[in-house]
């Protein structure tokens, strides 16, 4: 059985820079898409990306009965630990047009600058050189399950106790690379505050309410050396 899924290129490169890379928890070293929730996501353990995209942005193509929880995991290709390899979409109208195989557990994924909402135009369109795919990728589905990642968000009636908060420098980064990444009038992400007692602080990216981003900030008091304090890990 075969699934065609047509999203916005730029939100699955922007969701691959948060998947683990050489984790021995294989099923972090990839991307997971929910078809039923219209989600992507990905998480190292330590950041997560979660995505919704609306009717207008999600085209899903398949004969199988899913549930809610039904998904699958965009990981290697040669089956290694390194994650989903991407490259950045040469124009935000780009879109991702990725074809699953169920029986071969290979994954197509390519670039194009046309919508397609209608499997017959998918083959209509390549079979007449319509798609322009001068960027195409080969994945394949990764075994396991993903982590119940709607289990792990703030729990804003709980404050953290602690006057200061730090937050690992790796992880600011991967937050000021996906806003460059949208660009925009105003190149900028809000934290949510007040950070959260089980460590975890939610950032926005403006203009752009459905990409969510988690990190785990680091509990800081006075009398402890902040370069001492380690981050803490999302359980999955």
């Amino acid at each position: 059985m075969t699934h065609t899924l047509v999203i916005p290129a730029i939100y699955l490169f922007a969701v691959s820079h948060f998947q683990a890379k050489n984790d021995v928890r294989y099923y972090l070293n990839g991307v997971a898409i929910y078809p039923k929730r219209k989600q992507i996501v990905a998480t190292d353990g330590h950041t997560m990306c979660i995505v919704t995209l609306t009717g207008n942005e999600w085209y899903w193509h398949t004969e199988a009965k899913m549930t809610n929880e039904w998904h699958r995991i965009l990981g290697a290709v040669t089956g290694d630990s390194k994650g989903l390899k991407l490259a950045k979409p040469k124009a935000k109208e780009q879109w991702a047009i990725i074809t699953i195989d169920e029986e071969s557990k290979q994954i197509d994924i390519s670039y194009s600058e046309i919508h397609l909402s209608e499997a017959e135009q998918v083959a209509a369109a390549e079979q007449e050189g319509m798609l322009n795919k001068t960027q195409r990728f080969s994945s394949r589905i990764a075994d396991g399950i993903f982590p119940r990642y709607e289990n792990i968000k703030p729990d804003y009636s709980s404050p953290i106790s602690s006057t200061f908060v730090g937050f690992h420098a790796d992880y600011l980064i991967r937050v000021g690379t996906i806003t460059k990444l949208f660009g925009g009038k105003y190149k900028c992400a809000v934290l949510h505050y007040p950070i959260h007692s089980n460590g975890t602080c939610e950032w926005e990216i403006v203009n752009h309410p459905n990409v969510r981003i988690l990190l785990m900030g680091m509990r800081i008091d006075k009398e402890i050396n902040p370069k001492a304090t380690l981050p803490a890990k999302v359980p999955v």
